[in-house]
């Protein structure tokens, strides 16, 4: 099982009124072991958030923006994608 998080609440993720509801969000995920997924982060500051509170996946316009499937093998064999 898994748990998405989608680009309508990554844009309030990192505001101080949310944070405390956003750690419990990825806290029950990880209680329930539940695969984490965020879905369109396009901003450092969301990334570092949701890697220090345990998402296993991030996707979005920080890493890339849509692509095809064929030119994903191809983007990937010339582009060196960094985790950090």
């Amino acid at each position: 099982m898994q748990y998405k998080i989608t680009i309508l609440y990554l844009n309030y993720i990192v505001s101080q009124l949310i944070l405390p509801l956003s750690r419990l969000l990825l806290y029950l995920s990880k209680a329930m072991q539940l695969k984490v997924i965020a879905e369109g982060v396009e901003a450092m500051e969301q990334k570092e958030f949701l890697m220090q509170q345990g998402c296993q996946e991030i996707q979005g316009y920080l890493y890339s923006k849509p692509v095809a499937a064929t030119e994903m093998t191809e983007l990937l064999q010339t582009k060196a994608f960094s985790k950090t």
